[in-house]
């Protein structure tokens, strides 16, 4: 089954639970979500361990930058992220795995459609459970 590990701003809790309403569904992944004091707490080493244990992609939705609540948060955030995509890129696996989503002005069928459209771009990768490059748990 298709797994996604959704890190999220807690200050944003109202608008995750609202995308994640709009998600559900037969279809849907499996999804495993952390809420974060804010996005700019994420460690890389989080990212790729949720890659490790299983998730087939992971998701980080923050705030946009300039309105984070600890100031400086989602730019960490942004920066993490694409540091985890390089390293991913280095190691040979799709670095589109890993993507940051920020609430901005959208409304949460906006968020939705870029969501789904990311979560059906990796569904459509390789299992990382089959790769030979890395040792996933089974």
């Amino acid at each position: 089954m298709f797994e996604v590990a959704i890190f999220y701003c807690q200050h944003q809790t109202d608008r995750m639970m609202q995308v994640l309403r709009i998600l559900d569904g037969s279809a849907a992944p499996k999804i495993r979500k952390v809420a974060l004091p804010c996005s700019g707490k994420l460690e890389v080493s989080f990212l790729l361990k949720a890659l490790e244990n299983g998730a087939d992609a992971v998701a980080l939705f923050g705030c946009p930058e300039g309105e984070c609540h600890y100031l400086v948060g989602s730019t960490r955030a942004k920066n993490r992220v694409q540091y985890a995509r390089r390293i991913l890129r280095e190691i040979g696996l799709e670095e589109e795995r890993i993507h940051r989503f920020v609430f901005a002005d959208q409304t949460p069928s906006g968020e939705m459609e870029s969501l789904t459209a990311w979560a059906e771009k990796v569904r459509s990768m390789s299992d990382l459970r089959e790769n030979t490059k890395i040792k996933m748990p089974q």
